[in-house]
């Protein structure tokens, strides 16, 4: 992948500033994606832009100004499939964090790296960066049992998420009501958890390999089921997403859905292609490593070098 040197300029793109460290930090990611494909393309696994990243390259052709982030989607065989081929596939270094079930982020380092063979594979950008991808299910033809399906998903992807997040105060009734909940998963499923292995990551296997059950059923809609269990409407024809074509994003292509239009008004209102800032969440997402690596040069003596800061630029 090729990027001129005027692509790292900062530049106003529909009255947002987007900072030089910004589009390095574009350019990293398209990086990880481009490994993403190249696995993609050897096992035959079929993928494409979502959320932000879908909006982006139907309303701008790229990123949108205001995201810092990449997200992808893959229908539940295939994401079985790619975490299957990924663990021996990555370069050496890379990794899969399981962030949550049914979502997993392609990582290029488990640490902030200054040397220069980092810095030249990446564009100048030294802060750990990760693409994200989510996992769309089938979701059950009965009602009833769709019902049954994701509150038993929830539940145990509840407790897997916020396994360890709790004030200190809280500490010893949450610890009480996580080991009730895990016995009332047991007793519901049959499945039997291992209390000296992490039950965080037990948790979140068992929440994932719930949503699969329905995968080789002949379904006719498909959901992210973290949006299902709180907006019942979120699902789209599984038919949306039969065809992938590629359109422009940055200074390559990415494969979005033909069936865009649905899936972009399903996420985001009829009013998709005008464009409003969105504050979900915290901008720039790595402004922690920002802090860590000025921290790191500070214990050195040594000023953080303006091209890896952020409020200098």
């Amino acid at each position: 992948m090729v990027f001129t040197e005027e692509y790292f300029q900062g530049e106003e793109r529909d009255g947002f500033y987007v900072k030089p460290l910004m589009k390095r930090v574009w350019a990293a990611q398209l990086e990880i994606l481009k490994v993403i494909e190249e696995i993609c393309k050897k096992y035959q696994i079929k993928y494409f832009a979502y959320s932000g990243t879908l909006l982006g390259a139907v309303r701008h052709q790229g990123y949108i100004p205001w995201d810092d982030d990449m997200d992808i989607g893959m229908l539940r065989g295939d994401y079985d499939r790619f975490c299957q081929y990924a663990r021996s596939e990555l370069p050496e270094g890379w990794f899969l964090l399981e962030t949550q079930p049914t979502m997993i982020r392609v990582m290029n380092s488990d640490t902030i790296r200054v040397d220069q063979e980092f810095l030249d594979q990446f564009y100048g950008c030294p802060y750990m960066m990760g693409v994200d991808i989510f996992c769309w299910d089938s979701v059950p033809q009965d009602r009833k049992t769709e019902q049954i399906v994701v509150n038993l998903f929830w539940g145990i992807a509840y407790l897997a998420v916020y396994w360890d997040e709790y004030k200190e105060s809280e500490k010893c009734a949450w610890e009480e009501a996580r080991e009730a909940g895990v016995k009332n998963i047991e007793n519901m499923t049959g499945y039997h958890f291992d209390w000296n292995q992490p039950m965080k990551e037990q948790l979140a296997y068992l929440a994932d390999r719930v949503m699969a059950m329905y995968w080789d059923e002949q379904c006719e809609e498909v959901s992210r089921t973290f949006i299902l269990h709180e907006r019942p409407d979120f699902r789209i024809p599984k038919s949306c997403l039969d065809k992938i074509i590629e359109v422009p994003f940055e200074n390559t292509t990415i494969p979005i859905p033909e069936g865009y239009d649905l899936l972009l008004r399903l996420d985001y209102g009829d009013d998709y292609m005008t464009p409003m800032k969105d504050d979900f969440h915290s901008y720039p997402f790595f402004k922690n490593q920002v802090d860590a690596l000025r921290e790191r040069y500070k214990k050195r003596g040594e000023i953080l070098p303006k091209c890896f800061a952020w409020e200098e630029m």
